[in-house]
């Protein structure tokens, strides 16, 4: 059943219990409806004495027994149907008539709730009388009595002495049916139920038997009994409830709604009529028919202001996306104490906190879920929000705290460690909090193995921390999971590649061309490998293939530029101006500059070298190889001071150049000369 609508129907069924409204069974007597409601400690008899208890006529006798035919029995001797004389006759009628006057005392004392009195008097008809109607009623009466302090057992034994005098009154059919249904005796229970509906079909027994059938799940048995207990007229109200509930469970929500709207036309209880409207809303946000829904939750809210009709409100309005109605709807109840279960206060203050995230404002959201977390009972998925909402805000340490202590609360279930350790692996990533973020991948894929989003990311984590060994295992990892995955292949022919590994790389390269051939990064990365283990014409011919292919003016350039550096290691100078020539022009592209300027230095060509080596360095900003070469040509014009500021500049920018150094030197010894 949905959650909203199992939330709805428990409230009910509280607040109904609360409202005097029997979910169970009905006492026709008005007076023993108030019994049944009201008494309490009346003194626990004795079990009654059996006739085979004795052997002698005296103490069978003395029981209120009658001894003939050498035996004990329960009853007077059969007599011949005889005229009896005229001074028996009186005597008979005379006991008869004290018999009728001490049950009326029985039921005046019992209608008063003089209890004590009312059972005495009860015991003494049953000492008058024979097997006849006050013997079967003051049985049923102390039967009511026990039932209603809940001694159920000492209640079902006395209802089957009434019946056994009269079998014919459904009543106690009716009620020994309900205490048994206390002590777990279904089938007992039933059997009476249907005795009971034999000798008189009233509503009152389907309604009762409709009730037990949805207690033990026979729910499409109760539907039938509560609709043939609306064919039979009366309790309508309850009727109508009880199937709307059952409907409920039985997931046909439209003939649920139509029930509890008849229940409505044959009530004006408000609290009747609050626990309906609560009933037909939640059913009506389960078909997604949330004007409907709030409507109902509306009146609800009208006829009681309470949190739970707020919280019904407020969830049917954030359905209709008015986050701002249903914030506005549930503020009053943050700090109402809640009387009604199972709606409880942390129920409110997640809904708030939620609300609050959704309008933009983190502050009273983080403050409303610590107020849910301080009295929930499953508190990780508070902590977890919270380290959400401290992301959002760029509070890293206070993320991890929380994070961590959803982690730490042994309620926590897998799904949520799983996303726990994954936001902890990814906040790693994002602060350079690398050993947390390494940490944290690692036991997600204890926890999933083939989770290879984790193991990609744990590779990423181990990169940024120059361990490239383990971002290497991590990354074969994420291949090994999903074999096809382009992108992960790709980034495991990198990571050989930048561990120095080429020949490795280059089978990732060419397993990712297997994928798709035209894959730009993988040909680029072949043909460079080419390039630097000295296959200057597989180098060529790539890069040739890759320009034909190129899709924009930027991926010309790019392959211009890379044709024009095999040309220029094959010492084909024209060649490669000529390229490097194409990818300015194509892009203007700053490396391009660069490259062409070395060769006009190859052909100290000094001018155009300085030229454009200049515009390599407007384009690319501080860059120490560009002041190295600039230093270079100055050195070889003659102008020694202008180098030396190059070649300085080269240095403050990478120390490690070792090139600089070594022109930096050669030109002070210049100028010392």
């Amino acid at each position: 059943m949905n959650s909203r609508l199992h939330f709805v129907i428990l409230l009910l069924s509280i607040a109904a219990l609360a409202a005097g409204i029997y979910l169970g069974y009905v006492i026709f007597e008005p007076v023993v409806q108030e019994i049944w409601d009201q008494i309490v400690g009346v003194p626990v008899e004795e079990p009654e004495p059996e006739p085979e208890d004795f052997v002698t006529a005296e103490a069978c006798e003395a029981a209120g027994f009658y001894w003939y035919d050498g035996a004990c029995h329960p009853d007077p001797e059969p007599v011949v149907d005889v005229e009896l004389p005229s001074q028996l006759k009186e005597r008979i009628e005379i006991s008869r008539t004290r018999q009728r006057e001490l049950f009326d005392q029985a039921r005046t004392a019992h209608e008063a709730d003089e209890l004590d009195r009312a059972f005495g008097l009860y015991r003494r008809v049953l000492g008058t009388s024979g097997l006849d109607e006050p013997a079967a009623l003051s049985y049923r009466y102390l039967g009511d009595i026990h039932s209603a302090r809940e001694e159920f057992e000492k209640a079902e034994e006395l209802y089957g002495y009434s019946l056994d005098v009269i079998d014919t009154f459904p009543e106690t059919y009716y009620r020994r049916a309900m205490v048994r249904a206390e002590l777990d005796s279904v089938t007992g229970a039933f059997d009476d139920l249907d005795a009971a509906i034999a000798l008189d079909p009233r509503a009152v027994f389907f309604l009762a038997r409709g009730n037990l059938n949805a207690r033990e799940e026979n729910l499409q048995q109760a539907r039938d009994d509560f609709s043939s207990g609306l064919e039979a007229g009366g309790y309508a109200e309850l009727l109508y409830f009880n199937r709307g509930l059952t409907q409920l469970r039985l997931q046909d929500l439209e003939a649920a709604i139509d029930d509890f709207a008849a229940a409505r036309e044959h009530t004006q209880e408000t609290e009747m009529n609050y626990q309906l409207a609560l009933l037909r809303g939640g059913a009506l946000v389960d078909l997604n028919r949330f004007v409907e829904a709030r409507e109902e939750f509306e009146q609800a809210l009208a006829l009681r202001d309470t949190p739970t009709a707020r919280y019904n409100l407020s969830l049917a309005q954030l359905e209709e996306g008015d986050t701002t109605a249903a914030l506005a709807s549930l503020e009053p109840a943050a700090d109402v104490e809640i009387i009604e279960g199972p709606l409880q206060e942390s129920d409110i203050h997640l809904q708030l906190g939620y609300l609050y995230q959704a309008v933009g404002d983190y502050e009273n959201s983080i403050q409303f879920y610590e107020r849910a977390l301080a009295v929930a009972e499953e508190g990780y998925s508070i902590s977890f929000a919270l380290g959400r909402l401290h992301e959002k805000q760029e509070r890293p340490a206070e993320a991890a705290e929380n994070y961590n202590a959803a982690l730490a609360d042994e309620e926590i279930d897998e799904r949520y460690q799983q996303l726990t350790y994954r936001r902890l692996g990814e906040l790693g990533l994002k602060y350079d909090r690398l050993a947390a973020s390494q940490s944290a991948f690692r036991n997600l894929l204890v926890l999933d193995p083939a989770n290879h989003e984790a193991a990609y990311n744990l590779a990423i984590a181990y990169f940024r921390d120059n361990n490239l060994e383990m971002a290497i295992s991590a990354q074969r990892r994420a291949v090994s999971v999903q074999p096809e995955n382009l992108d992960y292949i790709v980034a495991l022919g990198k990571l050989y590649f930048w561990y120095g590994d080429r020949a490795a790389a280059r089978e990732q390269f060419e397993r990712a061309l297997e994928l798709d051939e035209d894959h730009i990064l993988s040909n680029q990365m072949i043909a460079y490998i080419d390039f630097n283990r000295g296959a200057v014409n597989l180098a060529r011919y790539r890069y040739e293939s890759l320009l034909a292919r190129a899709e924009d003016a930027e991926q010309r350039a790019r392959f211009n530029k890379q044709l024009g550096n095999v040309y220029l290691l094959e010492q084909e100078k024209t060649h490669a101006i000529e390229y490097y020539r194409t990818a300015i022009n194509e892009y203007e592209l700053p490396e391009a500059y660069y490259n062409l300027g070395l060769v006009f230095i190859l052909e100290e060509d000094w001018n155009r070298a300085t030229s454009t080596l200049e515009l390599a360095r407007d384009l690319l900003g501080e860059d120490s190889r560009v002041e190295t070469a600039l230093g270079y040509v100055f050195y070889n014009r003659g102008l020694f001071e202008e180098a030396q500021m190059r070649f300085e500049e080269a240095l403050d920018l990478d120390p490690e150049n070792l090139r600089a150094r070594y022109d930096l030197r050669r030109t002070r010894e210049e100028l010392e000369d």
